[in-house]
């Protein structure tokens, strides 16, 4: 055997070597990712988050008829960007409080899940 047979063949094995050594990391990385999405923490988190906001909405429309004009704040805070969220589609958004029912996510026990609707008084 030549020395151009061996390098040849040396390149060859090599090559070999790395594309299998890349294969095993995909399957290992897939089996990771599969076993993390089985888990179902990803869905249980999104299904939780998912029936607060179903809950809020439902206090909404117990709170305000649908198609009233209401302030939900600036939007600056998680609670006013939340609220904005929640009256969407049911309820008018206006930018300022003047003419508007004003909205305050209120934080304590009960309601949906320690957060509750209310009105703010005038």
């Amino acid at each position: 055997m030549t020395i151009g047979v061996r390098v040849t063949r040396a390149i060859s094995v090599a090559a070999v070597v790395a594309s299998l050594t890349v294969v095993a990391t995909a399957v290992h990385n897939s089996i990771g990712t599969a076993g993390f999405l089985d888990r179902g923490s990803s869905e249980a988190a999104a299904r939780a988050g998912y029936e607060r906001f179903l809950c809020l909405q439902d206090e909404l429309h117990a709170v305000i008829r649908r198609g009233s004009t209401v302030y939900a704040g600036t939007g600056d805070s998680a609670g006013s960007r939340l609220l904005s969220e929640v009256a969407a589609g049911w309820a008018q958004e206006s930018p300022t409080s003047g003419g508007a029912t004003v909205l305050v996510l209120h934080e304590g026990p009960g309601g949906c899940d320690g957060r509750e609707i209310r009105v703010a008084a005038s």
